[in-house]
């Protein structure tokens, strides 16, 4: 027995001591969303592998620990370390991120990552909302921008709009949807399918990359291709407190990564939406194009919706207006 312990002892000694780091990723989205796909766990892999195997993670999507409306709160409180923030639903928290889905800050996934980039450089105050609330950012996801998805006809003037029952994102959606004649219902995206198939909801205000995690394409009729509603974005956040814990490999590992991800998943959106629409078209969906003339009227209310909103945020923090310039100013 003594020598048994002996031989395990020298054993101990001789294993290199691995001073591994788990945190906790919790998310509302499924494991089988494209976001988890391919955002979530590539993230995970290639900063375990960059690390040597010494940060892991626990993963736990389809709202676990956290759903959208309560990740803000679970950076807080420590429930999670890493999270995926749904900007839209976070507004309340984030009023500056919830400029992001206004009209008129969004173009194709890759214009609207690099406006982000921009703003988030010329306007201090976005980093310093998150800092405030806890957490430092790592991926910004912004995706395609919204559309009309029909459960009967397309919905392709202002008109068309009016008394319509439309899910919205939350946030600035609320705003401009009203603006424009529609019902805005906030619901979470899982409850969507059932509700265009029961009549619970006229139509959804979401991207075209999105039709297909939830099998909408089983329920709708009908999709605009260049409405342009706004935009919704994510935000993969880390809490600032195991930030601080992480060392410099560690940090390098998760900027590198987080940086290579956001790359990537704006260009695979971007893809998808193509791949999508041709999908819909072959299941004799009807995808149109609003008139040119519809678009500006369309545009036009939006635009006063999102002057109307900046205008609102800016009284609790002025660093609104300027967010929303260098959004815009980003996609020029």
């Amino acid at each position: 027995m003594k020598l048994t312990i002996g031989v395990l002892g020298l054993c101990a000694l001789a294993a290199p001591a691995i001073a591994e780091e788990r945190l906790i990723f919790g998310t509302a989205i499924p494991p089988t969303h494209m976001i988890s796909v391919q955002l979530h766990t590539p993230l995970m892999e290639c900063i375990s592998s960059a690390t040597g195997g010494e940060v892991q993670f626990d993963f736990l999507p389809s709202a676990q620990l956290v759903k959208h409306d309560t990740a803000v709160e679970g950076i807080a409180s420590g429930v999670v370390d890493v999270t995926y923030l749904n900007l839209g639903t976070v507004a309340g928290d984030l009023p500056l991120h919830g400029v992001t889905a206004l009209p008129g800050t969004a173009g194709t996934p890759t214009q609207s990552l690099a406006g982000y980039r921009s703003a988030r450089a010329a306007v201090p105050e976005l980093e310093a909302e998150l800092t405030g609330k806890g957490m430092r950012a790592l991926i910004y996801n912004p995706f395609p921008p919204h559309q009309f998805l029909s459960r009967t006809t397309p919905i392709a003037t202002v008109a068309d709009v009016a008394g319509k029952k439309i899910r919205i994102a939350g946030g600035a959606f609320n705003a401009f949807m009203t603006q424009i004649g529609g019902v805005p219902i906030e619901m979470p995206a899982g409850d969507i399918y059932l509700s265009l198939q029961q009549g619970v909801l006229d139509a959804v205000a979401l991207p075209i990359s999105s039709i297909m995690s939830y099998n909408l394409n089983e329920v709708i009729r009908s999709a605009s291709s260049n409405a342009n509603l706004g935009q919704g974005a994510g935000l993969v956040v880390i809490s600032t407190a195991a930030w601080d814990a992480l060392d410099d490999t560690a940090r390098t590992a998760f900027t590198t990564c987080s940086l290579e991800a956001e790359d990537r998943i704006a260009a695979a959106l971007e893809t998808e939406v193509e791949t999508t629409l041709a999908i819909l078209v072959e299941q004799g969906i009807e995808v149109f194009e609003l008139a040119p003339e519809d678009l500006a009227a369309l545009h036009d209310a939006m635009d006063d919706a999102a002057i109307e909103y900046v205008e609102r945020i800016a009284a609790r923090n002025p660093a609104a207006q300027k967010v929303y310039d260098a959004l815009v100013a980003g996609l020029q």
